[in-house]
């Protein structure tokens, strides 16, 4: 793949930017389907003022738990303040709920000693038919937090109603949040919905990612040798490590399995300044097809069938030197040229409203992906704060 198509915009002005009409198949390198609404439009000022729609499961009975039970109704509300007296950003007041918890706050990052590390855990193993999370963060001004989970999120197979999230996100002037989950992996015949609420201060960051794997995976095992954990090696691509320079080893193949066979995904986000105002509303509708449309799998590139997000809101004044760094970066991952397939498709593009930014890629699988995520953190990292990328233990 060439550099070209690293940096090609898929959003481009006046066909697929966040702040128009719809993508077409041509200008953007997965189709995100139907539904998708802009800060302009008569939808988007409607959905800024009454909120995102509800999936159509939502009233359906629950043989088991039904949602709002103790268990079905998670609850995690954080919020950080930037303690002078203590050089660091400490838990101000917190609220959870089973299957919700936040772990011990951490400060394990020498160029921002001062941020915490918030590890978010889910006590079940996954989100069932009628589970409902509800999720947020808030910043006080000069907080810094970087906030993940310690697991991926696995979304089961809903024979009735489904699974919601919702994730609301406050950042406050001078603040400085990374809100970065580990991926999600709808099952087959999941049925999920996601909304998102951004409010931030034009002086505060915000760096939010979002990585959705096909589903379950499962590994074949050669007879020419095998890894530890049982994948092949030697066929993927070597990236440049953002945070040493040094070439990471290839990505394992060989892995099979569900490929977009849930039933259901619609996520939608909003973002805003705390006066209310409309930024910009993205919508990810991956399933079910629009009618007459065919499934995702069958639309996405061969090979690629993770999808991920970054988006980066900030002052304007950063947008310019990021977009442009990000974009090189984008375009010095290596790839093959051998006629072994492509390992990721990628674009960026600045956000309406000089509010920000958004990455987008198409990865070959979740191992790529992470990488991805990885080497767009330093990048904004070391622009946006003089850091290196993020710490990425889990402990």
């Amino acid at each position: 793949m060439s550099a070209s198509d690293l940096t090609a915009d898929p959003f481009p002005k006046g066909k697929g930017s966040v702040a128009n009409a719809a993508l077409s198949p041509e200008s953007c390198p997965f189709p995100l389907g139907k539904g998708r609404v802009n800060a302009r439009s008569a939808e988007g000022r409607a959905l800024g003022k009454a909120g995102v729609r509800s999936a159509p499961w939502t009233a359906e009975p629950v043989p088991q738990l039904a949602p709002g039970r103790p268990g079905k109704d998670g609850l995690l509300d954080i919020r950080l303040t930037h303690a002078p007296q203590r050089s660091r950003t400490v838990l101000r007041a917190l609220s959870h709920r089973p299957p919700l918890q936040l772990g011990r706050l951490l400060y394990p990052d020498p160029d921002l000693p001062d941020m915490a590390y918030c590890y978010t855990a889910m006590l079940a193993g996954g989100l069932a038919q009628g589970d409902r999370l509800q999720l947020r963060v808030s910043l006080d001004p000069g907080a810094q937090a970087h906030v993940t989970t310690l697991a991926a999120t696995k979304v089961y197979r809903a024979e009735r109603n489904g699974a919601e999230q919702r994730v609301t996100l406050d950042v406050a002037a001078g603040a400085y949040l990374e809100w970065w989950p580990d991926p999600l992996i709808p099952f087959r015949e999941a049925r999920f919905w996601q909304h998102v609420d951004l409010a931030i201060d034009p002086e505060a960051t915000l760096l939010y990612a979002d990585l959705i794997l096909p589903g379950r995976s499962v590994t074949s095992i050669p007879p020419n040798g095998t890894h530890s954990d049982g994948a092949t090696a030697d066929t993927g691509p070597s990236f440049p490590s953002e945070a040493t320079g040094a070439t990471v080893p290839p990505v394992p193949s060989g892995v099979t399995g569900e490929r977009h066979e849930y039933a259901y995904y619609d996520s939608r986000l909003t973002a805003r300044r705390p006066d209310g105002a409309l930024l910009f509303t993205d919508t990810q509708a991956l399933a079910p097809p629009p009618p007459g449309g065919r499934p995702l799998r069958e639309t996405l590139p061969d090979g690629l069938h993770t999808i991920g997000t970054v988006y980066v809101l900030a002052p304007p004044s950063c947008l310019g030197p990021l977009l442009e760094d990000l974009r090189a970066w984008l375009a010095s991952v290596h790839h093959h040229t051998d006629g072994r397939p492509r390992q990721a498709l990628s674009g960026c593009s600045l956000l309406p409203n000089q509010c920000g930014l958004v990455v987008r890629f198409l990865a070959a699988d979740g191992a790529v992906g992470r990488r991805l995520l990885a080497g767009i953190a330093a990048v904004a990292r070391r622009l946006l704060r003089g850091a290196g990328p993020p710490i990425g233990r889990k402990s």
